[in-house]
């Protein structure tokens, strides 16, 4: 999420600093990030002044393709952007919020448990309000796959991955004990890690220029509504940058 965040975030002061005035920045920022992005995602850019004249540059990114899924949609905020233009590259970021929010459907959920968890054939995910339930086949060390089923619920770990907590697991429609929940739950666990939903270094990297920061992508909250799992986080800079790299390190050979 970082060079995502990098690239919208640097390409919009880019054009600021090119002498394009941030209320006239919308149309030239969505077609670059269209360009970088890719013509498959939809893309929305809105620019808004709230009551005590602050600017918020909204982008959202609907049906996202990534290496780990198809996500259905994310918004990234970036609240003040004035404060954002008045930096210079070399000073500290302006204490301003930047925040955003991931909408994964249960086909985004499925392709995301399939990408984290390679030790168990998931099929199917579903979404409800109080679970998340999976179906797949499973190696218990009989010799061959048995299906199985689980209900869970994502909680948030390290403020970067969101894990599922096992609450009851069924082996050819027959419930297990806890025990074996917990032995699944080391099998199958991870739902999502930010770092690897994002966008390639070298898309990023030029408009880092602008900023020269490492950024931190951090869970907040999620919570479960009908066939949705809605995650929202925010952006930290724990520290500066010490490289001209998206995520403070440089770029792969």
């Amino acid at each position: 999420m970082t060079n995502l965040l990098v690239f919208i975030l640097g390409t919009a002061l880019a054009l600021n600093a090119a002498g394009t005035p941030l209320q006239d920045v919308e149309p030239q920022l969505k077609k670059r990030l269209a360009a970088g992005i890719g013509a498959d995602a939809r893309l929305t850019v809105r620019l808004q002044t709230t009551e005590n004249d602050k600017t918020t540059l909204t982008v959202t990114l609907a049906d996202w393709e990534t290496d780990v899924m198809t996500v259905p949609e994310v918004v990234v905020a970036v609240h003040d952007l004035d404060a954002w233009s008045r930096r210079a590259p070399s000073r500290n970021p302006p204490p301003t919020e930047i925040t955003f929010r991931i909408v994964l459907d249960e086909d985004a959920l499925t392709e995301a448990l399939v990408y984290f968890n390679p030790g168990v054939m998931v099929e199917s995910a579903e979404i409800a309000p109080d679970r998340v339930s999976v179906h797949g086949l499973l190696d218990v060390g009989l010799g061959y796959p048995v299906s199985f089923s689980l209900d869970g619920a994502p909680r948030v770990h390290d403020k970067t991955l969101l894990l599922l907590k096992p609450r009851r697991v069924s082996i050819f429609r027959l419930a297990l004990p806890r025990s074996f929940a917990r032995f699944i739950e080391g099998t199958l666990n991870t739902v999502l890690d930010l770092e690897e939903l994002d966008l390639d270094y070298f898309v990023a990297g030029e408009a880092d220029e602008y900023l020269n920061l490492e950024f931190l992508a951090t869970i907040e909250k999620c919570r479960l509504a009908r066939e949705r799992l809605v995650i929202t986080g925010a952006f930290k800079t724990p520290r500066r940058s010490k490289t001209k790299s998206a995520r403070g390190t440089s770029p792969p050979p």
